[in-house]
């Protein structure tokens, strides 16, 4: 499989890099027959190492794994597959339909905070509905990420203002709501793009509404997960320092972080593929799940 790519994406939101991971997947399987399954479950694991994160990688490779368990015919994996992207894509789209649903975007002006493909997907559909809003996108440090969501949104027609969120404060008698995407929804806070709470905070702050949209997939109860798998999602490794100073001077030790936790009280709702969801409802929307083995301990597979 080829995942190297997938592996130093630093850019795409987590629907992205699954939707790279499942596209290497068909690939291996259509490219072999008689695939070597033992390597295909050692190089998803490897992958989920790298971007541990993202709820739905993690739900994906959960949920394959078990499959692959059960049945090692090439064609029937290939089905499940297909079946697992028209679910879950048709689940983001009501998803999105229903922020359309809740929200008069008609005349607004939103800030957006780094790369989401909810995002894009939300945008396509305010789009076509011919709503006028304009859009205020983050940079998103210290990866700069936002740049790649302003370009891909300013095609759609949209006008892109282009900010740092350090100085959004400057911006909040124009702006009328946030919106983020979301990486990770646990009991009591979401993961998302450093710079999420601060902005939250400031909403917050100024009255205006604070909105995440994600489907299910990414509700996953950290208080059930097994020790290491816990610390695994919900914790994040260091990111090379050099990122932010490249030759720092003696005594000064950059440290680096992609994402942050955000309290779910500073959202006002979360819309999922089941609606507009307040804070205090997200435990009893969490269903239940058994986490694969594979996934938890290096034991003998296949």
């Amino acid at each position: 499989m080829k995942l190297d790519e997938i592996i130093a994406d630093k850019t795409s939101g987590s629907n992205a890099i699954l939707e790279k991971t499942i596209q290497a997947l068909i690939s291996e399987l259509q490219r072999d027959k008689n695939p070597d399954l033992k390597f295909i479950v050692s190089e998803l694991k490897h992958l989920f190492n790298h971007h541990p994160n993202f709820a739905v990688l993690f739900h994906f490779i959960n949920s394959f794994f078990p499959e692959l368990e059960r049945n090692q015919n090439t064609d029937e994996l290939l089905k499940f597959i297909a079946d697992y992207r028209v679910k879950w894509s048709s689940g983001l789209h009501i998803a999105c339909q229903n922020m359309i649903s809740h929200e008069i975007f008609d005349g607004k002006k939103i800030l957006l905070h780094s790369n989401s493909s909810a995002i894009h997907l939300l945008f396509h559909k305010i789009r076509d509905k011919k709503s006028s809003v304009v859009i205020y996108q983050t940079l998103s440090g210290p990866g700069g990420e936002g740049k790649v969501q302003a370009e891909i949104l300013s095609k759609l027609g949209f006008e892109v203002k282009f900010i740092h969120e350090n100085a959004a404060a400057n911006f909040m008698d124009e702006l009328d709501l946030v919106i983020f995407g979301a990486d990770l929804i646990t009991e009591d806070y979401f993961v998302n793009k450093a710079g999420t709470f601060q902005l939250s905070l400031l909403f917050e702050h100024y009255k205006k509404p604070v909105y995440v949209i994600a489907d299910s997939r990414k509700m996953i109860p950290g208080k059930q997960l097994p020790e290491g798998l816990k610390h695994q999602l919900l914790y994040e490794k260091e990111k090379p320092p050099e990122e932010l100073w490249k030759n720092p001077p003696e005594n000064v030790h950059p440290v680096n972080f992609y994402f942050e936790k955000t309290p779910l009280s500073l959202i006002s709702g979360f819309s999922t593929e089941d609606g507009i969801i307040e804070p205090n409802e997200i435990v009893v929307k969490m269903k239940q799940f058994s986490v694969s083995d594979w996934l938890v301990e290096d034991s003998n597979i296949i």
